[in-house]
């Protein structure tokens, strides 16, 4: 499923990492926002293999995640950055 998502995933030393992925009709509702749960994965993906790196070889686990969107994605990519804070 990531593979369709056409999802680029960097990291940026051990406490920094970036995904992008693009606005494509397949990921979007039919008002031609991408879907809120598209969002959430994205997020997720980029807290949880970030948290991954940093707790290695000890065991990470996410807990909670809030999404306000504030304004719809209908064109070009949506990234989201996650770094350590504690």
């Amino acid at each position: 499923m990531l593979r369709d998502l056409n999802m680029i995933l960097e990291y940026k030393g051990k406490e920094s990492s970036t995904a992008r992925v693009p606005v494509v009709p397949s990921v979007c509702n039919d008002r031609g926002a991408m879907q809120v749960g598209v969002l959430a994965m994205l997020i997720d993906i980029v807290s949880g293999a970030l948290a991954a790196r940093v707790v290695y070889p000890d065991l990470a686990v996410t807990g909670d995640l809030r999404i306000y969107s504030t304004q719809p994605a209908k064109t070009g990519e949506v990234t989201a950055v996650g770094s350590v804070l504690r």
